[in-house]
């Protein structure tokens, strides 16, 4: 009997025990499950704040949700920030696939600063004394005339101006007009465009940073410095701010501006690309629209804006213009023609020894001639077209060979 009260005495003995070493693993797991959590939190307030990122509310079907939990979440959005997501944003222009270059012969350099008798762009040295209202640019309070800006017209700075974002701005523009013209073409109407997709569009990094940003608006206020003009500027609303009136809003990512110039040019460029008779009448289409002659250039791939040599990608927009203008009619350009076209190569050129010119226009060159295969639809766009090599002296020009020219035989684009 004693034996027996032993043996109970015993396993009751190892029943505790084992209760006790359950509670304690239970204790233990219980501890660890916690410390898991608590590092998964740690974590996720360490993910990175996404540009564009939508900041989603996990809904707790569970009505008893403690307001603890609740609190942390609040004090967590406060400490990373209101995500600016595109619904935020509001109604923006889209950023197209493809930037254009204008191919019509008597606008081909209304995008440019050089001067001539159809349209085109200069820079001055200062905008504070200029307003725009009513559709007309005023200087020190009267009408502006190419005379009176003499004064303020200036060369200093063009090697800052961004002319491939500048052709991204024109062809974000004129997409958003493409489909409405010429009835809806307000001068005066803001375009709104949402940093992140125009980011995207010319193939930045996903990862945008403050200083991304920065650096496309100071780029974007550099253009408030330089005004079209159209037709000699003889007429009261032929000079136009280029870019007029930027603005950021760093709630919305939105950058907002209004481009009188741009919007009249596109529409003067759309009027003088209507196809006529001999007899000066418009030919229409079966659904009675106006035929068209091609005016632009979509073969440029809109990432080209990003690329860091930008005398290259100015050569690309006026090698391609000559392409799509003659087609399979033996397209060629001189060199001196391309520069004589440009405006960053044109002016770096300006002043340098015949050695240092070498080098700046084989750095250029040769760049643009693989931005040619690169980043444009050319060779599948024409049959058997024979674009330069960029490895090939012969087709890199010097100081001493500006009379070289480049030719691009091709079969055509396949008939459809």
């Amino acid at each position: 009997m004693k034996k027996e009260m032993e043996t109970t005495k015993d396993a009751a003995i190892n029943h505790s025990k084992s209760t006790k070493v359950d509670k304690t693993t239970k204790v233990k797991r219980s501890s660890t499950q916690d410390s898991i959590l608590e590092e998964k939190e740690i974590q996720a307030s360490k993910l990175p704040q996404e540009t564009d990122t939508a900041c989603e509310t996990i809904k707790d079907d569970d009505k008893n949700h403690s307001k603890a939990t609740k609190d942390n979440e609040a004090k967590e959005v406060k400490r990373r920030g209101e995500y600016r997501t595109k619904a935020k944003a509001g109604n923006t222009d889209k950023v197209p696939p493809h930037l254009l270059v204008i191919s019509n012969d008597k606008y081909q350099n209304a995008m440019s600063l050089n001067k001539n008798d159809t349209a085109y762009m200069q820079m001055v040295s200062d905008n504070s004394k200029l307003r725009f209202e009513n559709g007309i640019l005023t200087f020190k309070g009267f009408p502006a005339t190419p005379a009176e800006l003499q004064e303020i017209y200036t060369e200093e700075g063009i090697e800052k101006i961004n002319i491939p974002l500048l052709m991204v701005i024109y062809s974000i523009i004129h997409e958003k007009f493409s489909e409405t013209m010429p009835e809806n073409q307000n001068i005066n109407e803001r375009i709104n465009i949402y940093y992140p997709e125009l980011a995207k569009g010319i193939g930045k990094s996903p990862k945008i940073t403050k200083s991304d940003v920065q650096d496309c608006i100071h780029s974007i206020k550099l253009f408030e410095k330089l005004i079209g003009i159209i037709t000699n500027g003889t007429g009261s609303t032929d000079i136009l701010p280029v870019i007029y009136n930027a603005e950021y809003d760093t709630t919305k990512n939105v950058i907002s501006f209004t481009s009188p110039y741009i919007v009249k040019l596109i529409r003067e460029i759309y009027t003088a690309s209507i196809r006529t008779n001999k007899k000066k009448q418009v030919q229409l289409k079966k659904n009675g629209q106006p035929q068209m002659v091609a005016s632009h250039s979509y073969m440029i791939h809109m990432d080209i804006a990003k690329e860091k040599n930008k005398k290259a990608v100015e050569i690309v927009f006026i090698v391609v213009a000559v392409i799509e203008k003659a087609g399979k009619h033996n397209p060629n350009i001189k060199a001196e023609t391309i520069i004589e076209r440009s405006c960053l190569l044109k002016h770096s050129l300006h002043g340098q020894t015949a050695g240092n010119k070498t080098n700046t226009l084989k750095r250029a060159f040769r760049k643009a001639w693989e931005l040619l295969r690169e980043k444009t639809d050319l060779i599948s766009a024409y049959e058997d077209i024979h674009l330069p090599d960029p490895e090939d002296i012969s087709v890199i020009p010097t100081s001493a060979t500006l009379d070289i020219n480049f030719k691009f035989p091709n079969n055509g684009k396949p008939q459809n």
